[in-house]
This record gives structure tokens, sequence and C-alpha cells, in this order.
């Protein structure tokens, strides 16, 4: 994502925010006429913080949910790659044992000579 989609995003989540806040705040006090000036600003200001607070815990989310993939990939191909060692050693076992039982019968072949 560029700075500018992050911007408009942010923008887009403040103004949300900005525009719930002020409803709440103009009940109070009559209508938005009446709402001090400073009021307002330190509404579009927490609006601004709470918006870019949610899109960092949403990127932080997101990174802990990639990180998580990437284990289970490596867990996986870790687990693939055992089963592989395993099943290349059964083979070599039964490789040895049909030399083995290949060899005690041509030592019994000989035997009934």
């Amino acid at each position: 994502m560029g700075v500018n989609s992050l911007q408009v995003q942010i923008q887009t989540q403040a103004r949300m925010y900005y525009q719930k806040a002020i409803q709440s705040i103009a009940a109070k006090h009559g209508g938005v006429d009446h709402i001090p000036p400073e009021i307002m600003e330190k509404v579009k200001q927490s609006s601004v913080a709470q918006a870019t607070q949610n899109l960092q815990n949403s990127f932080a989310q997101r990174r802990a949910q990639a990180q998580m993939m990437q284990q289970q990939a490596q867990h996986q191909a870790q687990q693939q790659q055992q089963q592989q060692q395993q099943l290349q050693l059964q083979m070599q076992q039964q490789q040895m044992q049909q030399q083995q039982m290949q060899g005690m019968n041509g030592m019994m072949g000989h035997q009934g000579m």
C-alpha cells in the first residue's frame, strides 16, 4: 500500500469517528453550532489518532497472521521431510532384508549339492 492509500484510509476512518463523536457531543451542547472550537479540535485530533491506531493494529494483526502461516508451512515441510526420510530408511531396510534372504538362499542352494 502506498502512503497516499494509507492517508486516505486514515482520513476516511477519522471522518467516521469524528462524525459519530460530534453527533454525540452536539446532543449535549444543543447542536453542532454550540460546540466550542477547542472541543471540535480535540475531537478531530482524537479521531485521527484513533483511526491511525486502528490501522496500525490491523497491520500488526496481518503481520502476525503471515508469520503464523509461514511457521505452519515450515512445520509441514519439516514433517514431509521426516516422512520421506522414514520411507527411505524403510526401503533401505527392505532391500537389506531381501539381499540377506538372497544370500541365505544362495548358501542353501550350495548345501544341497
